[in-house]
């Protein structure tokens, strides 16, 4: 068993058994501000329990006894994230020239090649602190022709990175296939925008490239936003999660326009 998980973790025997060609990059769970974290609720936790538990005996108030439970609480958040870490040890997404393996749990192999993918989609979800500040976290799917599919969050150290190489990758791929498309019917279809040689459809409304003042693609806050000249108000603004493939998105735009969004 021990030997099978060296050889799940072994980039260089994995790009070779599935001829991927050379390995570019490794990219593995993030554990080291979770093991603080947890650390920090667990002996938090255990300080509180201990602090209190004298009174418990003699308690009869439910204050008091909520206290207990608030210790135990931190206790268990702990416990059940130091058990999510040891779990997600094993995880593994390996880069290379012309793909990607991911190694999940129980040596379950997925693997991707950059030709056979179809469709990368980048969500972001912002979630609101109690002092009105924002934390965004961002997940990235991957979806092959064959049905496939691979989700990655921010398990993973440096999801942003991981999940552009893979954007910037089957860019590659996808970028002479969705042109030579827009050459042919003169329309590229990503999501609710629609690329065509007059302009850009968002939904039913057409705005002409003479027309477009920007095109904002914000990955940081997942929008893609779009001015229209002369006009105070956004023209368009469409979640990130909804534009797939934003990378041949932006590389269409340039083609057409000269100018890189």
């Amino acid at each position: 068993m021990l030997q099978s998980q060296q050889v799940m973790a072994d980039p260089s025997f994995l790009g070779a058994n599935y001829q991927l060609g050379n390995h570019k990059a490794t990219y593995k769970p993030s554990t080291s501000r979770q093991i603080i974290v947890c650390s920090v609720a667990l002996v938090f936790g255990v300080a509180w329990t201990v602090g209190v538990w004298q009174f418990v005996f003699h308690a009869t108030e439910p204050l008091t006894l909520a206290f207990v439970v608030v210790g135990l609480l931190l206790i268990g958040f702990a416990l059940w994230n130091f058990w999510r870490i040891y779990r997600n040890r094993v995880l593994h997404v390996f880069i290379y020239d012309d793909g990607l393996i991911y190694v999940g749990r129980g040596s379950a192999i997925q693997t991707m090649r950059w030709q056979d993918i179809e469709a990368v989609k980048h969500n972001v979800v912002e979630h609101s602190g109690s002092e009105g500040g924002s934390t965004f976290r961002h997940h990235y799917t991957v979806n092959c022709f064959d049905g496939s599919s691979l989700t990655l969050d921010q398990t993973f150290s440096n999801v942003r990175q991981l999940g552009k190489t893979i954007e910037v990758e089957t860019a590659h791929y996808l970028y002479p296939l969705i042109l030579s498309t827009y050459r042919t019917t003169s329309s590229a279809i990503f999501g609710p925008l629609v690329v065509v040689p007059q302009g850009l459809y968002h939904r039913s409304s057409l705005l002409h490239w003479g027309e477009i003042k920007s095109i904002n693609i914000d990955d940081n806050r997942g929008r893609v936003t779009i001015k229209q000249s002369g006009k105070l108000l956004l023209w368009a603004s469409v979640p990130l999660r909804a534009v797939p493939n934003i990378e041949v998105f932006r590389m269409l735009i340039e083609h057409v326009t000269g100018v890189r969004p």
